[in-house]
């Protein structure tokens, strides 16, 4: 169309110079009749560019540049709230380490020391974690932003309704290895990242039945009571490497005040672009657990609880981090 403008715009002037260099007033006359025929030629092409606006219908979709379903050509943000952010995603790697090499962390027939050597084996192990934060060069410190209903039992064992962050994880090694923690809203230069084990208030008081199926929360076996809470660490173990010893020791670790701050650095800048899903590959070295650890075979259980949980913080380290579209 502007082509077409420009074109009509040469022929005018074009016609009218060429008439006005002409002695005779017929010549000048059909010059400017070609030039006026020209300008004739625009009105349809006017009255097209006055109808089109009545024709388009502006687009709805996500506006928000932070999400990871942005419409670059949509005009208008949709009704329903349509927008999708990006996941934080964990890829967690279960190991038991030595010196010399690590080795995939198994239960049940695997033997492992404590920190005299006596050998010993694992039964079960599971633990939440929650309270993820993304730290950023700038200082922003930005968590999961999805939210969950719940209820929770108040002092006097009554339900409540609460909102807690939905960000919480339960690992049961040697499986849980992809997990997400919830979505984000925020990009920029990634210095760290920061969790804890165990759950804050109310969190840790919300009643199991009261939350989705397939949510961490609703897992019984990890719950304690209502005054309690949630054991945010539970392992068994069979105190010696004999197959015939099949009673295991539970040694758990449960109320709120209890949680464990954890820190991993990043060591290179990390630039998250906007609307990019972030995954971060995290090594759990369960030797750290029983590291502190003299005598497992006669230790009581509250002394091998106490020695586990000096070792937990230490046990988390940052293997990867990478950024992904889908």
């Amino acid at each position: 169309m502007t082509r077409q403008f420009r074109r009509i715009c040469i022929s005018v002037s074009g016609n009218l110079a060429e008439g006005s260099g002409r002695q005779s007033g017929k010549e000048r006359a059909r010059f400017s009749e070609i030039a006026f025929g020209s300008l004739r030629s625009i009105l349809p092409l006017i009255l097209l560019i006055a109808c089109l606006p009545g024709c388009y219908e502006p687009k709805d979709g996500c506006i928000d540049v932070n999400a990871s379903n942005y419409d670059l050509d949509a005009d208008r943000p949709c009704p329903d709230g349509c927008c999708e952010y990006p996941q934080l995603r964990f890829t967690f790697q279960h190991k038991w380490v030595y010196p010399a090499a690590s080795y995939n962390l198994a239960l049940k027939d695997s033997l492992y020391p404590d920190a005299n050597g006596h050998l010993f084996r694992l039964d079960k192990i599971s633990f939440l974690l929650s309270g993820f934060q993304l730290h950023f060069k700038d200082g922003r410190t930005v968590g999961i932003s999805d939210s969950l209903d719940v209820e929770t039992y108040a002092a006097d064992l009554s339900r409540v309704p609460a909102v807690i962050t939905d960000d919480i994880l339960l690992l049961r090694p040697p499986a849980s290895t992809n997990l997400s923690a919830g979505s984000f809203r925020s990009s920029g230069q990634v210095t760290g990242i920061s969790f804890m084990l165990g759950l804050n208030a109310p969190a840790n008081s919300a009643v199991p039945e009261s939350v989705p199926d397939d949510h961490p929360l609703q897992d019984t076996a990890q719950f304690v009571d209502p005054g309690q809470g949630y054991y945010f660490d539970k392992v068994s173990l069979f105190r010696t490497a004999e197959t015939t010893d099949t009673t295991p020791v539970a040694l758990n670790i449960a109320g709120s005040g209890s949680e464990i701050p954890v820190f991993l650095a990043i060591p290179d800048e990390f630039t998250l672009q906007p609307g990019f899903h972030l995954r971060l590959t995290i090594q759990v070295d369960y030797s750290r657990w029983f590291a502190q650890i003299q005598d497992i075979r006669n230790d009581p259980p509250e002394i091998l609880v106490q020695n586990i949980v000096n070792g937990l913080a230490q046990s988390f380290e940052l293997k990867a981090i990478v950024a992904e579209v889908k």
